[in-house]
């Protein structure tokens, strides 16, 4: 057996399918068949959690996420001029500490 025989023997994957396909044959797989292959199978389970996520979104939920939003952004209108109050007492510190360090040097 040369060695581009032995090379391409050893870069395939033995596969077996199911019965649907091709009577329960083993065959030889190259890497960019087992590539194509795969790639199928993962754009097969994208779509199917797609349609799911999409039903889910669809489905009532009797409210809970109407709810946790609503109290979500009530948190947030509470908080935002707390946060925003802070915000401006570090950036008035931060440039009093600039001058003293100014008039330092």
């Amino acid at each position: 057996m040369e060695t581009s025989e032995r090379k391409a023997l050893m870069n395939s994957t033995l596969v077996k399918l199911p019965e649907s396909l091709h009577n329960n044959q083993t065959l030889f797989m190259s890497t960019k068949e087992r590539a194509k292959i795969r790639n199928e199978e993962l754009l097969r389970t994208i779509d199917k959690l797609s349609n799911e996520v999409d039903t889910f979104l669809k489905h009532e939920d009797g409210g809970r996420f109407t709810t946790l939003k609503t109290n979500y952004w009530n948190m947030v209108q509470k908080v935002l001029p707390i946060w925003q109050q802070e915000l401006d007492e570090y950036e008035t510190q931060k440039k009093e500490g600039e001058l003293l360090n100014n008039k330092q040097q």
